[in-house]
């Protein structure tokens, strides 16, 4: 849910900065008092400020609209509704009928012809008016009407609907005449804007149908449709986009509609897609975008705080770090103190062992189940790394999540898995103790059998980190 904060202005005069905008207004036959601006002020607050500002009849308003990047603001007056581009330093001039806004419009000034496209562009292919999907906190924003064919229309007829919907906005930005040629800059911001969105609607059909289709069928069509159609959601230089802000979260959701957990708290799970499907700038900026939400939604307080401080120590944008930090004030705080949840479990030898039967040593915790792939194929991939750390001191306590013996031993007679191996017989008690929401699960603790954390860092070495464990008191 956005935060929603209104500013009523009338005339203002102050100097023009690299994060301001202004805007002068001139409307006749005034059928309203007002004119209002929405924007969003920090896409990762998600932040909705409304400038509510009033008219002068017959004569020039000027108004100083706060923005810091290249974005589309939305306008509403009497019954109109539509969306300007606005950029930092930039000055826009509008002049319209208000009985009939949009037929009567026009632009001025270095944005001019940059607006006049968006206005038309807007009217035939891309309302302004937009559809919300919410779950755990992230959300997908779609164009209303598509939208409407998500919700009413099969799968194959969709992606026809969108395709076309994409081909006729491509056609209209290449055919679009006008004296004045748009500006370099706007006119890759909407190419963009077209391209990100087209691959936003595509996975935001299984966020709009999820459940209404098994899992399997949903990963089935990623190949089927290009899901993604070649974009790279690690670009660095797109994280600015609201567009492709808007695109990663559709791939998260996507990613839970094609992997769903029947969980209250999705949090661990986004956190989970987040980190093993996204790199650099894309993931600190959505991981980011969990933590602000998690506060902001009264959620999983004791997650964020044990997951901040890797976040704080492997991640590369302080303006990311310092915005958590400020959000949060002193809930932020990890407390490491924690013990982790002692629980009892049948070895393969065959006895009884209790994790704390393990503590003196650093353990390395992996739930697994004989039905996940990425476990097994964790298991095979780590064999070197999981066979050094064994050697030097660190127990591999291998967590079976299965509902039968037989199906763990048979697992582990064809996968190798180096360590203790333990079956747990009160499954559901441990999902609880531990939180375990999706699978794989790891744990590392420490000596003392208190959680700790390596390193995020893509360069990080594992076996240094687990050494420092072992020797470390």
């Amino acid at each position: 849910m956005k935060n929603i904060c209104i500013a009523l202005f009338l005339f203002i005069t102050i100097s023009l900065n690299a994060k301001q905008v202004y805007v002068s207004v001139e409307a006749k036959n005034i059928q309203e008092a007002h004119i209002q601006f929405e924007l969003i002020e920090n896409p990762l607050m998600n932040e909705l400020r409304i400038y509510r500002m009033n008219l002068r009849s017959e004569d020039m308003a000027t108004y100083v609209l706060p923005v810091t990047r290249p974005q589309m603001v939305l306008v509403k007056h009497a019954n109109a509704e539509f969306e300007v581009f606005l950029e930092p330093g930039k000055e826009l001039t509008m002049k319209f009928n208000s009985a009939d806004v949009l037929n009567s419009i026009r632009f001025e000034g270095e944005g001019g012809t940059n607006n006049k496209f968006l206005v038309d562009f807007q009217r035939y292919y891309d309302r302004p008016q937009k559809k919300k999907y919410e779950k755990g906190g992230l959300e997908t924003i779609l164009n209303r009407d598509v939208a409407l064919y998500a919700e009413g229309y099969d799968i194959a007829t969709f992606y026809n609907q969108l395709t076309e919907n994409r081909q006729n906005q491509d056609k209209f930005l290449r055919t679009f005449n006008s004296s004045t040629p748009l500006t370099p800059k706007f006119k890759s911001f909407i190419q963009n804007h077209i391209r990100y969105n087209y691959e936003a609607g595509k996975l935001a059909y299984f966020v709009v149908n999820q459940g209404k289709m098994p899992a399997s069928v949903v990963q089935q069509y990623w190949t089927k449709y290009q899901l993604l159609g070649g974009i790279d959601v690690n670009d660095s230089k797109a994280i600015d986009h609201p567009a492709f802000q808007n695109l990663l979260n559709a791939f998260i959701q996507y990613l839970y509609a094609e992997n769903p957990f029947d969980v209250e708290d999705l949090s661990p799970v986004y956190y989970n897609f987040i980190t093993k499907n996204l790199k650099g700038k894309a993931q600190s900026f959505m991981l980011t975008r969990l933590f602000i939400n998690i506060k902001k939604n009264g959620g999983n307080l004791k997650f964020a705080q044990k997951k901040f401080p890797a976040f704080k120590r492997d991640n590369p944008y302080p303006e990311y770090t310092t915005l958590v930090e400020q959000y949060y004030g002193p809930d932020i705080v990890y407390v490491p103190e924690e013990v982790a949840p002692d629980f009892s479990a049948i070895h393969e030898n065959g006895k009884r062992v209790r994790l704390s039967d393990y503590q003196g040593k650093v353990v390395y915790m992996s739930f697994w189940a004989s039905w996940c792939k990425p476990c097994l194929a964790g298991f095979k991939k780590t064999y070197g790394v999981r066979k050094q750390l064994k050697d030097k001191g660190v127990v591999l306590l291998n967590i079976c999540m299965d509902r039968t013996q037989s199906a763990w031993k048979n697992t582990m007679s064809k996968v190798p898995m180096p360590g203790e191996n333990i079956f747990v017989e009160n499954m559901e008690e441990v999902q609880r103790l531990y939180d375990i929401s999706s699978l794989p699960l790891y744990h590392i603790l420490n000596k003392q059998g208190r959680y700790t954390y390596l390193s995020e860092n893509e360069n990080r070495n594992i076996i240094s980190e687990f050494e420092a464990l072992i020797n470390g008191n």
